[in-house]
């Protein structure tokens, strides 16, 4: 009872991007929680990264097969977190998250909204928000953006003009 023989080109082809994730993901990942705990402006920015993450992983199960990551995305996630690991600047990890996230998906020109909708928990955003308001956030706001930037995406994926190029098995 053996079950179909699985395609090694395309889970290698995963290796790459998965591995850029997960490197982008350990060097964020820690900076943005202790900025989500303790800032005033980041509150409900933890709740607006998974509504952020929503479109991708909607993306992720939606596909049967195999979507083809973006290269132009996943290079961009490696400088901008060779940058961050050279300057010690936090938000370029935080957008190499952003960016790697983009390109393990296979998002393409789309991508460009998902970074924009990136500000929604980026814990930069906050920083340039405590220059026009004082007090913080009530925590309802970042939530509210990323929820209608994540619809806006998720009206994306199901539009056929965005659909991601397909690797086709061989016969």
């Amino acid at each position: 009872m053996n079950s179909a023989p699985r395609s090694t080109s395309s889970s290698l082809g995963l290796v790459l991007p998965l591995a850029i994730l997960g490197i982008a993901v350990c060097n964020a990942l820690p900076s943005l929680i202790e900025a989500w705990r303790v800032d005033l402006y980041a509150h409900g920015a933890a709740i607006a990264f998974m509504i952020w993450l929503i479109p991708s992983a909607w993306r992720f199960l939606k596909q049967r097969q195999f979507t083809r990551p973006c290269l132009v995305w996943l290079a961009i996630a490696l400088v901008l977190g060779t940058a961050g690991s050279m300057s010690d600047l936090r938000v370029l990890h935080h957008l190499a998250l952003a960016t790697a996230v983009a390109g393990a998906f296979g998002w393409r020109t789309s991508g460009i909204l998902l970074l924009a909708a990136a500000a929604t928990w980026l814990p930069a955003t906050g920083w340039l928000l405590s220059h026009w308001l004082s007090g913080g956030l009530a925590g309802w706001e970042r939530p509210l953006s990323a929820i209608l930037l994540s619809i806006l995406l998720l009206a994306l994926t199901r539009s056929p003009h965005t659909q991601p190029l397909q690797n086709h098995s061989e016969p």
